[in-house]
């Protein structure tokens, strides 16, 4: 009591208009309001921490608000990035023991495709084949569809149930090796490795000097896909719907990603990221190191056979009987197929009249003819970074911009032969190379088309040539392997 006697006769500064010496219990003569008194205890007091007023503990709805705004923005950039931001246990736990690499030195020829990116363009040669005939074997002696690989004047290649090496020199076979199944699989050449797959379900890397086995990964399917070493990893798919990633020293196995189909095609490596097509008519790209998604590019229909190829920031791809490119390098958005294959649904319906974008990703397509004249590309093309080169089904061998093969001006030239052509061509510093189902291998100049030479190997050519120490090394249909020089 005695306290609040003393609280009405007490004065106080306003709290509304900062007016001095106004009376408690009693009204503002500055601004007519009136004033109350509060003890010291009554006063409210400001918390802090995560505890305090701003904290935990006296939660308001702005606070819930921002909160929950931070963990949708939180989860979709997780959502957005999870597939790209490197595994730190794949990383720390899973690294090859050795450094080995299937990259093609000068003169060299140690995988399908020539180069890692599989573009089949030797950039600088130290000669150049004549269109002389060094020598043939036996015909018969090979057979299935084993493209070889050159190194050290060895030449390495598959048959069915059986395993060669034959000298560069003269064909004369250095060692051969007894195999359980088909090898259709392309070898490729790391140091003293090579490695391919095989019907029987296996992956192998044998001693390229003896043929010894050095180690064997068994998948859950057959494989006819080639494989490719770099940095210690061997890359191979097989038809258990799986690339893998072995480490090409020991053979065990550092990872493995899933497809929805059977994995025949080689895989193709730049920057970084793995290229591979599946059954699933997709082109999938992971990281190298950890085997994580980074794009998977929906097609109609892919050459289940023929590599993708990456050049000039580009993915070319054998689809639908065209070349078929995509952007390389690039991340797909998570949920914008399918939000984007709705929208074409409601398009076509009728429901919106706006037109749907592109796949993400697509560039262009380059086809000729259509499927009732019965034209079309039935490999993928080799590539240089001016210049794309392609036979077609009724012997017109395309050269086209590499960088848009459709435009106005893309057209460089065409060159007319007899028969199909059905393999991929190769080009060694400015001369292309490719071969006719009617037997003949011609040698063009790759900036004008103009024919440098020709050469009868009498034989329908089904399968790409290999460039090594200025020569050529052709299989033909007759089971025979031919150099040319």
């Amino acid at each position: 009591m005695r306290q609040e006697r003393q609280a009405s006769t007490a004065s106080m500064t306003c709290t509304y208009c900062g007016a001095l010496d106004q009376r408690v219990g009693a009204k503002c003569q500055g601004c007519d309001r009136f004033l109350v008194y509060v003890p010291e205890w009554a006063k409210p007091h400001e918390r802090h921490g995560v505890f305090g007023r701003y904290g935990f503990i006296f939660m308001t709805h702005r606070k819930w608000m921002l909160i929950a705004l931070f963990l949708v923005l939180g989860g979709a950039f997780i959502w957005h990035n999870y597939h790209i931001v490197p595994n730190p246990i794949t990383l720390i736990f899973k690294n090859p023991s050795t450094g080995l690499t299937s990259l093609s030195d000068t003169g060299q020829w140690n995988l399908q495709g020539g180069t890692l990116e599989r573009t089949r363009y030797v950039a600088s040669a130290n000669a150049q084949p004549q269109g002389r005939l060094l020598w043939s074997t036996d015909s018969g002696v090979l057979t299935g569809i084993s493209q070889p690989a050159v190194s050290d004047g060895v030449i390495y290649v598959g048959s069915d149930f059986k395993f060669l090496a034959f000298d560069a020199a003269d064909g004369r076979v250095r060692w051969q090796r007894d195999m359980g199944g088909l090898v259709n699989s392309s070898p490729a050449v790391a140091d003293d490795f090579v490695y391919f797959g095989s019907t029987d379900s296996n992956v192998w890397a044998l001693n390229r000097h003896t043929g010894e086995v050095k180690w064997a990964y068994t998948t859950g399917n057959y494989i006819s896909s080639s494989p490719l070493a770099h940095n210690g990893f061997l890359f191979i798919g097989s038809g258990d719907h799986h690339m893998y990633a072995l480490d090409a020293a020991t053979g065990d196995k550092l990872w493995a990603f899933e497809t929805g189909g059977e994995v025949h095609t080689p895989p193709a490596l730049h920057n970084g990221v793995l290229y591979f097509t599946s059954s699933d008519a997709s082109l999938h790209s992971v990281n190298y190191r950890t085997g994580q998604a980074r794009m998977n590019y929906r097609t109609r229909a892919l050459n289940p056979f023929e590599p993708p190829v990456v050049a000039n920031g580009l993915v070319y791809m054998n689809s639908d009987r065209g070349i078929l490119v995509s952007k390389a390098g690039i991340r797909e958005i998570p949920g914008r197929f399918a939000f984007e294959r709705w929208w074409r649904i409601l398009y076509v319906r009728g429901f919106t009249t706006f037109e749907p974008p592109s796949q993400q990703g697509f560039k262009w397509r380059f086809q000729v003819g259509d499927f009732n004249n019965q034209i079309y590309f039935s490999s993928s093309p080799a590539v240089t970074p001016d210049a794309l080169y392609v036979g077609d089904s009724v012997g017109v061998f395309h050269a086209r911009k590499a960088k848009d093969a459709t435009a106005e001006d893309a057209v460089l030239w065409d060159f007319q032969t007899q028969g199909r052509i059905m393999a991929a061509p190769l080009v060694a510093q400015d001369t292309v190379y490719f071969g006719t189902e009617a037997g003949l291998l011609h040698a063009l100049d790759r900036h004008t088309g103009r024919e440098l030479w020709n050469l009868d190997l009498k034989s329908p050519i089904l399968l790409s040539p290999a460039f090594a120490d200025g020569k050529l090394f052709v299989r033909t249909a007759d089971g025979r392997f031919n150099a040319i020089g």
